[in-house]
């Protein structure tokens, strides 16, 4: 197996994970903001990280395939330089991504919750029922 060439794929799978850790901090203030436009331009380039992401592994699993070692993640850092501390570094960074990840729920939950109290109110003062059964009629 090709170590360099191993070595060079996580290396750009870590430089993708801190984008996407970036990406996910981006998104937070613009949920915080209610930036709407910023929100969809944001998930634009999440869904791109994640292709590129995707893509990397895949081509980590034919190297991986093609050297006919069956190495686990966990164990990459046994092929690497003892200096490199890849697997450490994105473990950090899928522990925050995950931190992040979780407080941009409760944001949107709220931004969610208040959304619905408000179109409650202004349905309550039109007169309109609140309520549809599933066939779309009001109750």
């Amino acid at each position: 197996m090709k170590t360099e060439e191993l070595n060079g794929i996580l290396q750009l799978e870590l430089e993708y994970a801190e984008t996407f850790v970036a990406l996910l901090k981006r998104e937070q203030g613009a949920l915080i903001n209610g930036d709407i436009e910023v929100l969809t331009l944001l998930s634009i380039k999440k869904i791109s990280i994640v292709n590129q992401l995707m893509q990397l592994h895949e081509e980590r699993s034919q190297l991986l395939t093609a050297s006919n070692s069956q190495i686990e993640t966990a164990e990459f850092n046994v092929l690497l330089p003892p200096t490199t501390n890849i697997a450490q570094q994105c473990q950090a960074l899928l522990q925050s991504a995950k931190q992040l990840n979780q407080t941009n729920e409760t944001i949107l939950a709220h931004w969610l919750r208040q959304t619905r109290q408000s179109l409650q109110a202004l349905r309550g003062a039109a007169g309109q029922a609140e309520l549809y059964n599933p066939k779309g009629l009001t109750v």
